[in-house]
């Protein structure tokens, strides 16, 4: 549960800084260039993706050994892609339909696209992403858990997010 927490402070962190860059770059956008506000938000979001990928990889997650480098990037911009999608709807949503100003909306948004990205990023992409479960629930001491622990030193073998 500790490294749990460790991983969420560290995501935490990465995260505020591509929210810092998402904010201000649609800020930018839209005060200063006179963008439509989803526009600059899908544009300011996407970069901020790319910015986050790094970090993200070189603080945050371990890389697989079970998948190739093209498919954790493929997985992690498809769980940020869906962030994307979630971001759009909910600023639409809020800023639209509900008359949040859009840079109220963003925040809102932000904090619920978060949660998002932390459990998707962590089921999908995170090799550790079932370690935390199996120290709360004795996983890896149950006859289950040994198997997999087994299985998974095979070379070439684990649990494979994506197959080519």
């Amino acid at each position: 549960m500790k490294r749990l927490i460790r991983q969420f402070l560290r995501f935490s962190a990465v995260g505020v800084s591509a929210f810092a860059l998402d904010y201000v770059l649609l800020l930018v956008l839209v005060e200063r260039l006179g963008m439509q506000y989803l526009l600059a938000a899908t544009l300011s979001f996407t970069i901020s993706i790319v910015y986050s990928y790094f970090l993200s990889m070189r603080f945050v997650y371990t890389r697989r050994g079970d998948i190739s480098r093209t498919e954790e990037i493929i997985a992690f911009f498809v769980v940020s892609f869906i962030g994307l999608a979630l971001n759009d709807a909910l600023l639409y949503l809020f800023a639209g339909h509900i008359d949040i100003d859009y840079r109220i909306a963003k925040v809102i948004v932000g904090v619920i696209v978060s949660f998002w990205n932390f459990v998707s990023r962590k089921v999908f992409v995170d090799k550790d992403r079932f370690h935390d479960l199996e120290s709360d629930f004795a996983f890896r001491e149950s006859p289950m858990g040994k198997k997999l622990q087994e299985r998974d030193k095979e070379p070439g073998r684990g649990m494979r997010l994506l197959r080519w």
